[in-house]
């Protein structure tokens, strides 16, 4: 034992402790060895890092009057409003989709829709309110509730409470002391646009919980000992709250995305650390790789087949689904479908890309006041067509005897609700007008012989595409389900085609628009007949052989679906955004109204903006540390712990906020500045760091500027609660608090 060893031990025990204390004060988190070639980064935690979760007696109390809060403000008044409230109308309808067990298609991953709907099921409810429309009371005049909306609000205001609880968490693994990670966690339970989507039957609340559970069980891995039962524990939870984010909105992917470079750069560091061996660094590799890419596959995997499993009876409307995916489902109705289809045939067809019926309607284009001709998602009698033949000699036997249509044979396609034809105009498409294209439309035929040069327009060939049908006889004769082909116009040389284009809501039905096109993408172009009757057929006629899709073939054509349908969400809304809008808080979203009361879904525009200065502070930063020091000194004692932290945490929590808003700016669909949320989260996170490294600098000037943006935020918060609750507000007030002209409240609900 050393002669300065000694001495120490020697001295009173109260003294001796004092010391030990402020020697292991003084210790770096962060440890950096020299090695016999080079200098390398401690990987594993020491024993300063693994205490950052350790909470004294005083912390877990004031850390519970957080929760105590929190709980108030979340679960303040969910009862009001007693009615629907913006997009419950298409969750809570959902809910009650899988409580009947109806199939149904929609853009987002089945996990937070079958969570809603147990919990409907298990309070008793049976499925029959219908959520809509927006304004639905969901309370009789008689006290009667129609649906257990109070329930269900609760589920996302928990999971907007535990959100506030992991932020806490998340802020003391990236090293932030515990006053400043209350303050990061309590930010995130004021911030307005956090609370209003916890109070109702969204998708968000749980989508971030679940983003939110990610990066909290990811960081706790980080102070944990590598291959302790608590490290493990944290790795395996990261993977399964990644799968939970994932199976609640695509969203998750780029949470998955974050996790990846995340990870990618922890493990950089452990294959430079020359204190673990090569098992250790293959154990830690192979232990991320099954817990963030296996474990979140299998149980979105799994998530798609309890919803397969749920939803197994035929809706009423089966929209998207192809017939293999209808006939997987019970009730289908597909036996009865006729194989051979003949002239005379009454058919609907579909879309081979969009997978909706060629439609027609009593309702017509603004320009030419023609008919509109459309792609329609559901079942409905104005998707029904006779095909005739185009010589009307030949008309007289086509109900009477069967004869089959080939390719390259001259139809007309007559609309049996409208008692018009299907043709194709000189004019330009009302929304596709480009001069290429050719506007459809149904007319009326006129039958006399001397009208046979205008009736060319109703004139189609019907073109089979090999490539896309089934071989066989199916590749000559048009069969039902097998057959896939184009109708080509000869009068106007052109094919029948739609794509993602919509007609607008205000002027049309808002549905995908049909136009004729010279030199079409061909797969755009391609229809098959689904339904085929006709009065000759015997009851015995051979009926077409629908093979169920499995289980894989159901998961890849969901999510073909998913992505055409979303994409194709491309139609303006009077609150929509852009992202370039949602840091700087430029508009909200109107949810819901009566006299006197808004829910107006707004941000803390303090925290929205403030949030935004520290990404770009960060930023700075970054790129001056690397201009000024060397690349050696990152983790070297030249470089305080503090700004290590804020280093690592702040990289992670900016990659965070980029890679969940840098995909809206690629999409064209419509936005809402609800999909700015998981960005907001790791914002106010990277927020309350840099508040950390202020504090760590000068006790008295961060403490201060901490408490004092506390009280602001807070107050902002109060001031716009009327907006978050729907509480009674007035005119004055609300006019006064528009501190931007962009932000479109309605104060004229406001009669005070």
């Amino acid at each position: 034992m050393s002669k300065s060893r000694k001495s120490v031990k020697s001295l009173p025990a109260g003294l001796r402790s004092k010391i030990s204390k402020t020697t292991e004060e003084s210790s770096p988190f962060f440890e950096y060895k020299k090695g016999k070639d080079r200098e390398y980064l401690v990987s594993s935690p020491n024993a300063k890092q693994q205490s950052l979760l350790t909470l004294s007696k005083s912390q877990r109390v004031q850390f519970l009057a957080l929760v105590a809060f929190t709980l108030i403000i979340r679960l303040y008044n969910l009862k009001h409003p007693d009615s629907v409230v913006f997009d419950e109308t298409h969750f809570g309808g959902f809910a009650s989709k899988y409580i009947k067990r109806r199939y149904f298609f929609d853009v987002h991953p089945p996990l937070v829709k079958m969570l809603y709907g147990l919990i409907g099921a298990l309070t008793g409810y049976r499925g029959d309110f219908e959520f809509k429309p927006i304004g639905l009371k969901y309370v009789t005049e008689d006290g009667e509730q129609l649906a257990p909306y109070i329930v269900m609000r609760t589920f996302p205001a928990i999971c907007g409470i535990a959100t506030v609880i992991l932020a806490y968490r998340t802020l003391r693994a990236s090293g932030c002391r515990h006053y400043i990670a209350l303050f990061g966690a309590f930010l995130v339970a004021i911030e307005n646009s956090l609370v209003t989507q916890s109070r109702y039957i969204f998708l968000d609340a749980p989508l971030l919980f679940f983003i939110a559970l990610t990066v909290a069980m990811y960081k706790t891995s980080d102070v944990q000992k590598p291959f302790s039962l608590s490290w493990y524990t944290s790795i395996i939870a990261t993977g399964v709250a990644l799968g939970c984010a994932a199976s609640s909105k695509w969203v998750g992917l780029f949470t998955f995305a974050w996790l990846g470079l995340v990870t990618a750069r922890k493990m950089w560091y452990i294959f430079g650390d020359l204190d673990l061996t090569p098992f250790d660094i293959f154990r830690q590799f192979a232990t991320r790789i099954n817990a963030y890419i296996v474990i979140p596959a299998i149980f979105y995997l799994a998530m798609f087949g309890i919803h397969f499993e749920v939803l197994k009876y035929m809706a009423d409307s089966p929209g998207l689904m192809s017939p293999n995916f209808q006939a997987t489902l019970i009730g289908n109705n597909l036996n009865d479908v006729n194989y051979d289809v003949s002239f005379g045939s009454t058919v609907s067809m579909k879309h081979y890309i969009n997978g909706d019926f060629l439609h027609s309607h009593d309702l017509f284009y603004e320009k030419t006041k023609n008919q509109e001709v459309t792609l329609y998602g559901y079942q409905d009698h104005n998707n029904r067509f006779v095909i005739e033949p185009s010589n009307v000699s030949q008309m007289e036997d086509i109900f009477n005897t069967t004869k089959s249509v080939l390719s390259g044979s001259i139809i007309r396609l007559h609309h049996t609700s409208s008692d018009k034809y299907l043709g194709v105009t000189e004019e330009k498409p009302a929304v596709a007008d480009y001069d290429y294209n050719k506007e459809v439309t149904c007319a009326k035929y006129n039958f006399n012989e001397a009208a046979d040069e205008a009736n060319r327009m109703f004139n189609f060939e019907i073109r089979i595409a090999k490539k896309y049908s089934k071989e066989g006889e199916s590749q000559k004769v048009i069969k039902s389900i097998d057959t896939v082909f184009q109708l080509y116009n000869r009068h106007r040389n052109c094919y029948l085609a739609a794509t993602q284009i919509k007609l607008p809501k205000t002027t049309g039905s808002g549905q995908t628009e049909v136009f004729c096109i010279e030199n079409p993408n061909i797969e755009y172009s391609l229809f098959f007949v689904e339904s085929n009757t006709h009065p000759a057929l015997p009851a015995d006629a051979k009926k077409a052989d629908i093979k169920p899709l499995t289980f894989l073939g159901k998961f890849l054509e969901a999510h073909k679906t998913m992505w055409r349908v979303n994409a194709g969400l491309t139609e303006e809304h009077i609150f929509s955004s852009r992202p370039n809008d949602w840091p700087f808080l430029y508009r909200g979203v109107n949810y819901w109204g009566e006299e006197n009361k808004n829910v107006y879904f707004l941000g803390n525009f303090v925290l929205y903006w403030c949030s935004t200065i520290s990404l770009i502070i960060y930023v700075v930063t970054k790129v001056l540390v690397l201009v000024v020091r060397k690349p050696t000194d990152i983790f070297s004692q030249v470089v305080s712990d503090s700004y290590n932290f804020y280093e690592i945490a702040g990289l992670e929590y900016f990659l965070g906020w980029f890679i969940h808003i840098f995909p809206s700016f690629l999409m064209q669909r419509q936005l809402f500045l609800h999909h700015y949320l998981p960005s907001l989260y790791f914002a106010l996170l990277l927020l309350a760091q840099t508040f950390e490294f202020i504090t760590s600098k000068n006790k008295v000037i961060g403490y201060s500027l901490t408490v004092a943006f506390a009280l602001v935020s807070l107050y902002v918060s109060y001031h716009y609660a009327p907006l978050v609750y729907g509480l009674d507000w007035t005119k004055e007030m609300c006019k006064s608090s528009k501190i931007r002209d962009s932000w479109d409240i309605f104060c004229e609900n406001y009669k005070n």
